[in-house]
């Protein structure tokens, strides 16, 4: 045999040097690298769950802020229902609107209930001869809208 050769053969190659457990220097490197990779992926996904549930905390204090501006809003106008139930009287009233001695007032205005739930709704009876153009102007509280109509 050549010189070469038994550098190349494994088999005739120098031991390596074992620990006291029986492992070679290279085997606990290489563990010694798995470990540390291993710990640097635990702390990446610790930082990604640390930031997810940052974001869920953000959200769910969002949410509960709405939720509180919500039933503030639900409240006032649950009061203002209240007070406008107990200055409307129970019963059908009709409401003429006063008209100058020298103008005729065109307009009849009266209050019905409703059939089809509570409430009550306007009856309003054209006593001219003329077409008359109607523009009601609708308040909703709870989405704070106006919405004008025109009837001709």
């Amino acid at each position: 045999m050549t010189v070469d050769t038994q550098a190349n053969d494994p088999a005739l190659a120098p031991a390596a040097r074992l620990d006291r457990f029986g492992r070679s220097e290279r085997c606990v490197v290489y563990a010694g690298m798995r470990l540390a990779l291993y710990a640097f992926l635990l702390k990446v996904d610790l930082d990604e769950g640390k930031r997810r549930l940052s974001k869920e905390v953000e959200a769910r204090q969002q949410v509960e802020g709405y939720l509180i501006e919500t039933r503030n809003l639900l409240t006032n106008s649950l009061r203002e229902i209240e007070q406008l139930r107990r200055s409307w009287p129970g019963r059908k009233a009709i409401i003429r609107q006063p008209c100058p001695a020298s103008r005729h007032c065109a307009l009849s205005l009266d209050f019905r209930s409703s059939l089809l739930g509570r409430g009550w709704l306007p009856w309003i009876n054209n006593t001219s001869d003329r077409y008359l153009t109607l523009v009601l102007v609708v308040r909703i509280p709870t989405l704070s809208t106006v919405k004008r109509f025109t009837l001709n």
